[in-house]
């Protein structure tokens, strides 16, 4: 009955660069941590809708000389171990002080922070340092920042007691980009955080970031999710808002750049995703879960969302992509 609206576009803010993560990494052993931080610029990307963040990997200091640290769409993070100090030679030495000083923003992690000393502009910011690696930095004049967090921010130069508490540190950049909700947003995602947040629709995320605080399309998005199971029509919604359909066609299409009734469609095939991924619910029983009246209706709707029908994701479930 409220399913015969065009089909959800994606939204795509043409104002969003794409920010190129660069990670240098000496060492081997530190794989789990790149491997964890990909899947959090991966959760970024797949929460925004659009590639916010690519990131490279290389294991060379001298990498540095083909770089444009200028550029305030990349950041360069120096992933060192919590338990060593990154010594180098001379001549890379050199590379940074000509090479750092110029960079938008830059990560240190573990014995990373020990490439400082020297350059200007970041030598005297304040760094976190894993306790193994403290006594050291003190001795090399390293400024150590007065806290117990796992993660920290000078300016322009974040920090991070260790490879996997690089994570903290990445949210924190996250922060500075797109705003402390979105990170929190991410963190959530991936379970960084124990308050529920997870559990939740990520779309309803995304779509309370773009409304940007705005009342009406916050209350619209809470209506939208209480009432999944019956989904409500937009003359319904309209009334439980106190405005009219108008009013709230009108407050959606300027946050969401689409109708409230596309969105609350949106919200429903995700909840239909969920259940077909985390559950064996047969597909009539996730049909009506996510407030489709038959299993015709929601198979229609999710192919022109995600390209597939119900189908294929329920099987891939169990067989991975080979199924």
């Amino acid at each position: 009955m409220y399913d015969d609206l065009p089909s959800p576009q994606r939204h795509r803010d043409p104002g969003l660069q794409t920010c190129s993560f660069t990670f240098i990494c000496p060492h081997q052993h530190n794989s789990l941590a790149i491997h964890a931080c990909q899947d959090l610029l991966d959760a970024a990307n797949t929460l925004a809708g659009q590639p916010l963040y690519r990131m490279t990997l290389s294991h060379r200091l001298d990498r540095l000389w083909s770089l444009d640290l200028k550029n305030r769409n990349r950041t360069l993070v120096l992933l060192g171990s919590s338990s060593e100090r990154w010594q180098v030679s001379a001549n890379t030495r050199s590379i940074l002080r000509r090479k750092l000083p110029s960079a938008h923003r830059i990560g240190v992690v573990g014995g990373a922070a020990f490439l400082l000393p020297g350059v200007p502009g970041l030598k005297d910011k304040e760094v976190v340092a894993h306790p193994r690696l403290a006594i050291a930095a003190r001795e090399d004049g390293i400024p150590l920042a007065a806290t117990s967090d796992p993660a920290w921010v000078h300016g322009r130069l974040h920090s991070a007691v260790s490879g996997i508490a690089a994570l903290h540190m990445i949210l924190d950049m996250m922060a500075q980009d797109h705003g402390t909700f979105f990170s929190q947003t991410v963190a959530a995602d991936i379970g960084l955080v124990r308050d529920g947040m997870g559990n939740q629709l990520s779309l309803f995320h995304r779509f309370s970031r773009m409304a940007e605080g705005h009342d009406l399309v916050l209350r619209g998005l809470a209506l939208m999710r209480a009432h999944i199971e019956e989904p409500m029509s937009a003359r319904q919604l309209a009334a439980r808002l106190a405005i009219s359909p108008r009013q709230l066609e009108r407050s959606f299409r300027n946050k969401l750049d689409q109708s409230p009734m596309a969105a609350y469609r949106g919200l429903r095939l995700e909840h239909a995703r969920q259940l077909l991924t985390q559950t064996d619910l047969p597909l009539i029983q996730v049909s009506l879960a996510s407030g489709f009246s038959a299993t015709s209706t929601l198979s229609h709707w999710y192919r022109a969302c995600y390209g597939e029908l119900p189908g294929d994701t329920r099987k891939r479930r169990y067989c991975g992509a080979a199924g």
